[in-house]
């Protein structure tokens, strides 16, 4: 028996159904905040880790370029900046971001699950680039702390994407401080997005503004007042931050030789690298890989040397 009648049929009544339906699809609304989210919003996972945590841990007057977020599964030490002290217990999750500066104090072996982050609301806007304190709360019973090294152990592509989701929602509530200052961010990042792109694909020490609106088919004067109007900061002052930032993760991340890092920012040679690198950080690019290795790896106190200070020295 030929049933495709029937299916011609029955695809029409459901067409002429759907046609009497479609005054339904007026109260459908839409949201621009998340769907500019939804097409800018990334988790860049730069580094990760779990384990024990020995002496070498501690260190004073730290600084990353990049937001920490560190998940403690007990006692043993804390996370000190000048406006808290953060003791480490079961379910704890502490966020360091980029402008904070905070000391590591260890008193005994502990457990932790670390990650190095950037949560960008579009191409290099981070949405934390402004906090300046330590941040911190303690998870509760169904925010799924217990089992997390597992999942990521496991090595699945699902119980990546899970994990991922996972991060996602724990950062939310600190985001959630945060919403006035992200509003007006997400907002720039949408008006900016082309060249906040273009920077973070391909932008080098040397590049003219001139070049990089002409690029943009924009004429150079107009753009520039209109995002320091915009942005409080001039183009020129921008684009240098964001060649620092670059720089200063190379330098935590990448075991290569100054000089070589240089080359790869676009600098003719590593004297014109250092002279900006000291110019912005105070430090030469040595130094302040130094002090990195020093802070992390030696002068950590013995156990038991003493309470957490209040405040960094």
């Amino acid at each position: 028996m030929d049933k495709t009648p029937r299916l011609v049929d029955f695809c029409g009544r459901l067409g002429r159904g759907a046609r009497r339906s479609a005054p339904m699809l007026k109260a459908i609304h839409h949201s621009p905040v998340f769907q500019n989210l939804s097409e800018g919003l990334r988790l860049r996972i730069l580094d990760h880790g779990w384990g024990t945590v020995g002496p070498w841990w501690a260190g004073r007057d730290l600084q990353l370029p990049w937001n920490r977020l560190h998940l403690f599964f007990g006692p043993g030490g804390a996370i000190v900046d000048d406006h808290a002290t953060h003791r480490f217990r079961k379910n704890l999750v502490v966020l360091n971001t980029p402008r904070n500066r905070y000391a590591q104090v260890w008193e005994k072996p502990f457990e932790t699950f670390y990650v190095h982050f950037r949560l960008e609301l579009c191409p290099t806007v981070d949405a934390f680039a402004d906090q300046e304190r330590t941040l911190s709360r303690v998870l509760g019973a169904g925010e799924g702390a217990d089992g997390i090294v597992g999942r990521i152990r496991s090595g699945g592509i699902a119980e990546g994407i899970e994990v991922q989701a996972w991060l996602l929602r724990v950062l939310a509530p600190f985001v959630e401080r945060q919403a006035p200052r992200l509003a007006r961010r997400l907002a720039l990042g949408t008006k900016y997005r082309e060249l906040f792109s273009k920077v973070e694909a391909d932008f080098r020490a040397g590049e003219r503004v001139e070049r990089l609106a002409a690029g943009l088919n924009l004429r150079p004067r107009s753009f520039q007042r209109a995002f320091r109007r915009d942005t409080g900061s001039t183009l020129k002052a921008w684009l240098s931050a964001q060649l620092m930032e670059r720089a200063q993760s190379l330098l935590l991340s990448d075991p290569r030789r100054i000089k070589e890092l240089a080359r790869e920012l676009g600098f003719a040679d590593e004297h014109y690298f250092s002279r900006f690198f000291k110019k912005h950080q105070g430090r030469s690019p040595q130094e302040y890989r130094g002090d990195w290795e020093k802070a992390m790896g030696r002068g950590a106190p013995s156990p038991g040397s003493g309470p957490i200070p209040r405040s960094i020295p």
